[in-house]
């Protein structure tokens, strides 16, 4: 298992140890040797103001779960979609991006936050980050895994949208600070209270696109290629690969929360949002995120209770079955037969 970083590492290793078998350039540092270090006390008290951080952070915080979709069971649990941005679309939120000061990764993700907070209604809200998480000088040129999923939480109640930009920017930079120490550890320091909550429902990736690794020799071929393996391990996992002029978003989700079609509404609102933040700075509690066919929908369609009925009162429609029933009995007794046309008379 190896992260993102180590598949163009491992190819350059390949390539070094088949030019020459002896390597006076060995590795000084390998995976092991970090595995080994981080059980250590100096990885202990490393990890303890980072510890801290994480806790505050999570302090107070009270859940806010993903909606399900679907209430149909599938035998693969794991679904996965892909689409892309068009060039028009990638070109203006880079554009966004260098006007607010923000990374490009900032815009995708505070508009992954918009989404999820007009699916939950909730303000409170929490996704999970992938970090690289290479924090020493030895870890650069090392193959192995050495992400660190964390959560990011940020509250959206009274923001606008240039301030939810922000605000995920600043989180990001917090989050990039206190990432080294691995969150199991800071789970365990949890009160029992917030152990109970999934801190990893949606896992948000962003990766700008570096080519396919690739590597050639004497008529060997190696190269890598984007796959989900058929594997889930939340209900909703983002990766969002920014290329030149396009961008790519692969969507891997469990088939008990989305089925194809929620997913792709999903991503339709997931392009609405980000056109929201393209626009001037406004409330976020006031953006829709409703297409204009949804609006027509909910608004229109679905609203038109209209029905006609007829003009004349029910007492006249009363008067006219008499009349055309007047001779016939209306109420039959022992003692007594009476008419439609007799009832009328008693009744004036």
């Amino acid at each position: 298992i190896m992260d993102g970083v180590s598949i163009n590492l491992l190819f350059n290793q390949i390539s070094k140890n088949y030019v020459s078998l002896i390597d006076n350039d060995e590795q000084r540092y390998e995976y092991f040797n970090f595995s080994i270090w981080e059980q250590s006390e100096d990885a202990k008290t490393f990890y303890k103001s980072k510890v801290i951080y994480w806790q505050s952070h999570l302090a107070g915080y009270e859940g806010n779960s993903l909606p399900r979709f679907t209430k149909q069971l599938s035998q693969s649990m794991a679904g996965s979609y892909r689409y892309e941005f068009n060039k028009e679309t990638t070109k203006n939120l880079k554009a966004l991006a260098i006007k607010q000061g923000v990374t490009s990764n900032v815009i995708y993700l505070s508009a992954l936050y918009l989404l999820l907070m007009k699916y939950t209604r909730g303000t409170d809200l929490i996704i999970g980050i992938p970090f690289a998480n290479r924090f020493l000088e030895e870890l650069k040129e090392s193959i192995g895994m050495y992400v660190n999923t964390v959560p990011l939480r940020i509250n959206m109640k009274g923001v606008t949208t240039l301030s939810l930009l922000n605000d995920v920017q600043r989180r990001l930079n917090e989050a990039q600070m206190h990432v080294q120490v691995p969150f199991d550890v800071v789970y365990e320091t949890l009160s029992e209270d917030l152990k109970q909550f999934n801190f990893f429902e949606i896992i948000f990736n962003y990766m700008e696109d570096e080519g396919q690794a690739s590597l050639a020799f004497d008529g060997v071929k190696l190269s890598s290629e984007y796959t989900t393996a058929g594997a889930i391990f939340s209900p909703l996992n983002i990766a969002i690969r920014a290329k030149d002029k396009t961008t790519e978003i692969n969507i891997d989700y469990d088939r008990s929360y989305f089925d194809e079609a929620s997913i792709q509404r999903f991503c339709q609102h997931y392009e609405q949002a980000m056109r929201q933040l393209q626009g001037e700075d406004c409330a976020v509690s006031a953006i829709s995120l409703l297409s204009d066919e949804e609006k027509t929908l909910l608004l229109e369609k679905w609203n038109a209770t209209e029905v006609s009925y007829p003009e004349e009162t029910l007492p006249a429609r009363l008067w006219t079955s008499f009349e055309r029933y007047a001779k016939l009995p209306a109420v039959i007794s022992d003692i007594a037969c009476l008419s439609y046309e007799t009832l009328g008379d008693m009744s004036k």
